[in-house]
């Protein structure tokens, strides 16, 4: 999803890696996998607010580049092997 410029809506465990990365990044919204029906509020938030769902897309995009490209992943695992 990040990839594609689209925020995550994720449906987590909120201490998780993946709920942390979305709030520090601002790339999404994180509802906690015991309450799922806080999904709504947040839903409709999305809807009305388009602006805020570029941007976070954009975010996330960005974040896809420089943090999880391949080239990035190559090189982690280089340095690895060579350390």
């Amino acid at each position: 999803m990040m990839a594609a410029g689209k925020p995550i809506l994720a449906i987590v465990d909120s201490n998780s890696e993946v709920a942390m990365t979305i709030k520090e990044e601002k790339i999404g919204w994180v509802i906690p996998s015991n309450k799922p029906l806080d999904a709504l509020p947040i839903i409709l938030n999305i809807m009305n607010n388009r602006d805020m769902v570029l941007d976070m897309g954009c975010r996330a995009r960005k974040l896809a580049e420089s943090k999880f490209s391949i080239n990035n992943a190559a090189d982690k695992y280089l340095k690895m092997f060579n350390s």
